[in-house]
């Protein structure tokens, strides 16, 4: 396949994905969101609005003005990937841009203003449009971090299921269903 032939059919699945997320947009923009996808598959270094300016079409202001403005990429990601992925599939959770700590977004002030702690916050944000989450999927692969009792419950609450590696100081203590003995009746 020829570059220019890939390029059509990429700018073809993205057109349709567009039209089945029934995203609201004009000509003016889908037109630009066509061309802002195609330039991340294009730009062979970092992409900033300098770089889109570089590449594209169009100068750097207009790549700022057109970011202001609001997407929904929750809806496009999901048309773009439903063709594409089987019945099998959860969504992935990992705030890695956000450090454990606490010490950039969500500021530790901010957490105790409002009374929550960092896996409470991260379980409403999962819980921030839970019903196009339960669109795709009724499961939420998080690392260990996320294996707290109160995080796994407030998964339970809206019906989603934690995929997830046990942390190191889990303890696990199954609890006996046979009926007591007479040795462990005595103490």
């Amino acid at each position: 396949m020829t570059i220019p032939a890939i390029y059509n059919l990429y700018g073809k699945i993205i057109l349709e994905a567009l039209s089945v997320s029934q995203i609201k947009l004009n000509k003016c923009r889908r037109d630009f969101m066509i061309e802002i996808f195609m330039l991340y598959l294009s730009i062979p270094s970092r992409i900033n609005l300098l770089q889109l300016g570089r590449y594209g079409l169009h100068g750097e202001q207009r790549y700022r003005r057109q970011f202001e403005k609001e997407f929904d990429f929750f809806s496009f990601n999901k048309a773009l990937s439903m063709p594409w992925v089987g019945p099998r599939n959860a969504i992935a959770f990992d705030p890695s841009f956000i450090h454990k700590s606490g010490k950039q977004t969500p500021t530790t002030s901010c957490l105790n203003d409002n009374d929550l702690s960092l896996p409470d916050w991260y379980a409403a944000v999962i819980k921030k449009r839970i019903e196009l989450r339960l669109s795709i999927t009724g499961y939420v692969v998080a690392d260990a971090y996320f294996s707290k009792k109160n995080f796994v419950e407030k998964m339970r609450e809206c019906s989603l299921h934690l995929v997830s590696k046990l942390r190191d100081d889990a303890g696990l203590l199954y609890l006996s269903k046979q009926p007591k003995t007479a040795i462990w009746a005595d103490r």
